[in-house]
């Protein structure tokens, strides 16, 4: 009987020892199996934010590609409108330079001379603020929209626009006032030629007048301008920002060694000449 009741015991000892054992290898699989979803939920997480991050680089470009490509509209409109205005005052000179009948000028035949050098002079100017403006216009805007490094492209095409677009505003600078001038030249040659009260071509006195009265409208028009033009550049900074742009496009940055990095090469050196340590 006592034998049979400690057969009994010892078969439930081991029956609660092989459960116990059973468990916990039950237990041991479930949590093996919940680590492997762990790891699988965290690669799934981070390939979700990698790929996130991929999108959101990709709008922000997409965003910074579209500022820069407003900026150059905006800059190509600007450069347009000069081109627009040089033809229009290129029209005018050749018309004045071949429609003017000179037929007498008594008091100053020099003045046709002066009239016909300025007529050429700008209109040769004028043609050269045309041809650059649409070379500008034409290789910026195919730089900033058949480029192939996208938004560095579209900055070289702002940059280099905005660049050249300071020259093109000088040129043109010039060329109005030597339009002005030919306007101004006009005015004396048809008095000296067309004076209505001057007996044998002479100038009489409201001549003279007039044509002083032209002058001096002339001069304060002409100070107005180069006034307003000088200010201008003062109070936006104008040449200044574009050059700064300019060199910042132009310049590269060199690399810099952390410490860390120095700090293993030290240690790398130190190692390899320790006599106490054997070097293959």
């Amino acid at each position: 009987m006592a034998t049979e009741w400690g057969n009994s015991l010892a078969y439930d000892e081991y029956h609660v020892g092989s459960t116990q054992v059973d468990l916990k290898e039950q237990q041991a699989h479930h949590l093996k199996a919940e680590a492997e979803f762990r790891r699988l939920k965290a690669l799934k997480d981070a390939e979700l934010a990698k790929k996130q991050k991929v999108l959101l680089e990709a709008q922000l470009n997409e965003k910074a590609i579209s500022i820069q490509l407003q900026g150059v509209n905006s800059v190509g409109s600007s450069i347009s409108n000069m081109t627009t205005t040089s033809a229009l005052m290129m029209g005018f000179s050749a018309t004045i330079l071949v429609e003017l009948v000179i037929q007498n000028a008594n008091n100053y035949p020099w003045l046709v001379y002066i009239l016909w050098i300025t007529a050429l002079v700008t209109i040769m100017v004028l043609l050269n603020v045309i041809f650059v403006s649409t070379v500008i216009l034409s290789d910026g805007i195919y730089l900033a929209y058949q480029g192939n490094k996208g938004l560095d492209d579209v900055k070289r095409a702002l940059l280099g626009m905005l660049s050249m677009r300071s020259e093109v505003s000088k040129t043109f600078l010039f060329a109005f006032c030597s339009f002005t001038f030919l306007v101004l030249c006009a005015i004396w040659v048809k008095i000296d030629n067309e004076s209505p009260y001057g007996e044998n071509g002479d100038f009489t006195a409201g001549d003279i007048a007039t044509g002083t009265l032209c002058t001096i409208f002339w001069i304060i028009a002409m100070s107005r301008t180069f006034a307003m033009y000088k200010a201008t550049k003062e109070k936006f900074g104008l040449d200044s920002n574009e050059n700064q742009n300019h060199t910042t496009a132009k310049t590269t940055k060199t690399p810099q060694v952390s410490n860390d990095s120095l700090k293993e090469n030290s240690n790398v050196n130190d190692s390899s000449n320790d006599p106490m340590i054997d070097h293959p």
